[in-house]
């Protein structure tokens, strides 16, 4: 049986997803609560799309639980992440683009 691992189910074509690594992202400073993402939260966001951009906006989703330890983002928590990359998109820094988001659009 082939390790899933490997990428290898896919064919030569498929490239496994490394997220990276933010270890300086404290996961006890984001708040959850009220309709605005916190400080915290956007500064997260960020730092996932400049690391790992460009990014569809449901990989962000679940590598962003992972890095704040919420394995699992409810409806109510994805609205804040979403309220979070329209923030950064509208202060210009980031960009968005068919779900997808990054510092640039190099992608396209």
């Amino acid at each position: 049986m082939p390790n899933p691992a490997s990428g290898s189910d896919h064919g030569d074509w498929a490239v496994l997803y490394q997220p990276a690594d933010f270890t300086d992202v404290d996961p006890a400073a984001v708040t959850w609560r009220g309709k605005t993402p916190s400080a915290a939260l956007v500064d997260a966001v960020y730092r996932i799309v400049e690391g790992d951009g460009p990014i569809h906006r449901d990989v962000l989703h679940l590598h962003l639980g992972e890095v704040l330890y919420q394995p699992k983002l409810n409806a109510a928590k994805k609205r804040l992440v979403d309220a979070a990359e329209e923030l950064l998109t509208d202060e210009g820094r980031i960009v968005e683009a068919d779900d997808f988001l990054g510092l640039d659009q190099p992608w396209q």
